[in-house]
């Protein structure tokens, strides 16, 4: 059985302040839902407090409201054709370092940013990592 870790908030904020090198003023920011990605909204918020200026498009409602709190600026899915680039964290990486991600919580709206995502990369902490699931997905 594989173990697992859990992203401290320490982790997290590691996480989000790495992910925040490659957001840039003028961008369209996928926001995540989740620990890691509320980490990165947090952060974000704060940015956006002291003049950066992105526009958001959250894969939650919980992310949403998170984000609009924080005075982001947000977009629908609907609104873009480019995310410039998207944080999210994973619930589990299969052995190919394949993302395994939405327990049920955001899957469908989730999705939308995914396939109109710009630029994706991943930040992820081993070995929150899961054995091959045959016939799971």
């Amino acid at each position: 059985m594989s173990e697992r870790l859990t992203l401290t908030d320490d982790g997290a904020a590691a996480l989000a302040a790495e992910a925040l090198r490659h957001v840039a003023s003028g961008q369209v920011v996928g926001l995540g839902t989740g620990h890691a990605a509320t980490a990165f909204v947090r952060a974000l918020g704060a940015r956006v407090a002291a003049g950066l200026d992105v526009r958001g498009v959250p894969t939650s409602e919980a992310t949403a409201a998170l984000a609009r709190g924080l005075g982001i600026k947000l977009l629908s899915p609907d609104d873009v054709e480019t995310i410039d680039v998207a944080v999210d964290g994973a619930d589990e990486i299969d052995p190919r370092a394949d993302l395994i991600k939405g327990y049920g919580g955001a899957l469908l709206r989730g999705s939308p940013p995914r396939r109109a995502g710009g630029a994706w990369r991943r930040w992820a902490i081993p070995p929150r990592s899961a054995p091959a699931r045959a016939g799971r997905w």
